[in-house]
């Protein structure tokens, strides 16, 4: 087990913007800092963080009874995000990509509950868990853009808890959140364990790693769910929380499609 002291004092927030559609995934523009782009339950667009207003630039073709999930931008600035059911009973979902010029493609890959869209540096490998399943895979790129092969690097179906979000470090290690197991767990890109966190709540949802050096991990956790007395004694479930887990994060290209002024 990791030593990493798990902080939640020094974690807040400075503006909060409304939005008028369920936001699931969040991509920088390569252009513009004021442009937070945004993958909801209908559309992918930006939110202008000086105006406060949220621009659709894509309508998903989405029923009502769907929603985008995760989503991760590759090393060539497209947007990739999964979709799966409000009410998920099976793979129902799949896996779209938005390019740089802004279209929509959807790769046709049966998920459940897409989480962990991790690109490798190089580009040539996708890093996805399905929670649904309670999976994680590794889809393999290949010279056509097309899936060269898909492997299954881990298998937690027997497990107690779920596996959820997730950030790629520099080494190329996957860390993953563990909902209902109140962890975060490293692997390597065989799917081995290499460590875990400890984390003092029972639902870390996802993690990404930030500040000036990319050396903190931030944790973001869920109280959906929790007894009243599940909440009482996890009271600050629903915070995001902080660690030093003695590694630098992966650094994320920004979104590069769909330029426009606004």
């Amino acid at each position: 087990m990791a030593s990493a002291r798990i902080d939640s004092t020094k974690v807040s927030y400075d503006n909060c913007w409304p939005l008028p559609e369920t936001a699931s995934a969040l991509a920088l523009d390569s252009c513009y800092d004021e442009r937070l782009w945004m993958v909801t339950d209908k559309s992918f667009g930006y939110l202008n963080l000086d105006s406060g207003f949220y621009h659709r630039r894509i309508k998903l073709p989405l029923s009502y009874l769907f929603r985008a999930n995760d989503g991760a931008t590759d090393p060539n600035g497209d947007f990739w995000f999964g979709s799966m059911a409000w009410r998920p009973l099976g793979l129902d979902g799949s896996l779209y990509q938005i390019t740089a010029a802004g279209e929509l493609i959807d790769h046709l890959v049966s998920l459940g509950i897409p989480n962990t869209l991790c690109w490798s540096a190089d580009g040539t490998k996708l890093y996805l868990i399905d929670a649904w399943q309670q999976r994680l895979f590794c889809f393999q790129r290949g010279r056509n853009q097309l899936w060269s092969s898909v492997e299954l690097l881990l298998d937690l179906s027997k497990a107690p808890a779920t596996p959820d979000g997730g950030a790629l470090d520099s080494d190329g290690n996957l860390w993953n959140c563990h909902w209902g197991g109140a962890a975060v767990n490293q692997y390597n890109p065989k799917g081995e364990l290499l460590q875990t966190i400890n984390v003092p709540l029972p639902r870390p949802t996802s993690c990404c790693f930030g500040g000036d050096d990319l050396d903190t991990l931030f944790i973001t956790t869920a109280s959906e769910g929790l007894s009243r007395s599940q909440l009482q004694q996890y009271p600050l479930s629903g915070q995001v929380l902080q660690c030093k887990p003695g590694v630098t994060g992966q650094r994320v290209v920004p979104f590069k499609g769909i330029q426009t002024s606004g």
